[in-house]
């Protein structure tokens, strides 16, 4: 016999972890038209959410394609096959020919598998005197279109923020992961002369560290690619053969 207070109603309760053990050992019957119940529920889980880092990435290109395409004065389509056809609507430019040091840029970028990039690139020579063009890459690669790889738009640069074409340069060679001492055997130039270069970067860029500083430059298309280096020393060795 249970103790008055245990009793409600005339009845006997039993404690609570009687009644679950009570529970657990009757087995329900399954009601008609139900799935049978399983250890683990049958429910579709969602895909897990992208890293920030790429979800700004591909909002920023719903937003900056229409911009960049308003903007444009030249471009080119990238096919999978390695060729550079036109794109209609948009002049050509010489910077897009195939086998040129931009285009192997924008398939570069295409092959790390970024959505959109922005760089920029010299116009005239490795030391930009015409300026730079603005190159705008969009990776278009899609089972909807297995020829297609990329658009490549060239636009007018914005902002440079007073960096200079060797600053770029050296923007550039960061964001590639090169060292002080790296950087200064691709340029040709004192270690010493790249710490300097890096010290006015960092107040240009209102950058208290080299990797903010990439970051920085890598986010706004404020640097120019290593490829810019190789197809100025492939056009060095061709006109020293030709000599």
């Amino acid at each position: 016999m249970l103790p008055v207070h245990q009793r409600v109603g005339g009845v006997a309760s039993r404690p609570c972890g009687a009644r679950m053990r009570l529970r657990r050992s009757i087995r329900l019957p399954e009601r008609p038209g139900t799935c049978p119940r399983t250890s683990t529920p049958a429910i579709s889980r969602s895909p897990r959410r992208e890293t920030g880092f790429r979800a700004e990435t591909e909002m920023r290109l719903l937003v900056a394609a229409p911009l960049v395409a308003q903007r444009a004065t030249a471009g080119a389509a990238l096919l999978m096959d390695g060729a550079v056809d036109s794109l209609p609507g948009l002049p050509g430019d010489q910077l897009l020919t195939a086998g040129s040091g931009l285009i192997h840029a924008a398939r570069a970028s295409v092959q790390h598998g970024r959505a959109y990039s922005s760089f920029l690139w010299p116009v005239g020579g490795r030391h930009a005197p015409d300026g730079h063009e603005r190159v705008t890459v969009l990776n278009a690669a899609d089972e909807g279109r297995p020829l297609l790889s990329a658009i490549v738009l060239l636009s007018p640069p914005a902002h440079l923020h007073g960096l200079t074409p060797r600053e770029l340069e050296v923007l550039g060679l960061i964001i590639e992961g090169c060292s002080n001492r790296e950087i200064a055997r691709r340029l040709i130039v004192a270690a010493r002369t790249v710490a300097a270069h890096l010290e006015h970067i960092l107040v240009k860029l209102e950058a208290s560290s080299r990797t903010l500083a990439a970051v920085r430059a890598e986010r706004e298309g404020l640097y120019v690619p290593g490829e810019s280096l190789h197809a100025e020393e492939s056009r060095d060795e061709a006109v020293h053969r030709l000599d």
